[in-house]
């Protein structure tokens, strides 16, 4: 029993052992800036949570890098017009008319699984061949 007892303890030191390994090794793989490689597509998917992603999204479309800009995972009580003070004032016009056109709420998905599923179903109604991501290192 004692033996037993000896080999449960060691084999979780060494998962957690290796677990931690494996952390160590991803959080120094992690990118330290941000990656300024865009290309075009078809859309721009902003997966909601983090500072910055929209505000990003909507740089994308000002840019003309996609044809429209889809956010997963808004809060059902954000606006278009939450949407428009996360723009420059010099682009809230132009965006102001892309509202409900090119710019997409999708208020269903609550974590990040439910982003991929709310994405999915809008693309698949889109029927795109290529997509800008916005999110962060995590999601991926």
């Amino acid at each position: 029993m004692v033996r037993l007892v000896g080999k449960i303890i060691t084999s979780f030191f060494i998962f957690v052992f290796i677990w931690l390994a494996g952390l160590i090794w991803f959080v120094a793989k992690m990118p330290e800036k941000e990656n300024l490689f865009h290309a075009n597509a078809g859309a721009i998917i902003v997966l909601t949570g983090g500072s910055g992603r929209v505000e990003h999204g909507i740089e994308l479309l000002l840019e003309g890098k996609a044809e429209k800009l889809f956010v997963s995972g808004a809060n059902r009580e954000v606006s278009y017009e939450d949407i428009f003070r996360l723009t420059p004032k010099n682009s809230r016009d132009k965006i102001k008319k892309l509202a409900g056109k090119k710019i997409i709420l999708g208020n269903n998905a609550e974590n990040t699984i439910g982003n991929a599923e709310e994405t999915r179903q809008w693309l698949a109604s889109q029927k795109y061949k290529s997509i800008l991501l916005v999110t962060s290192h995590y999601h991926m």
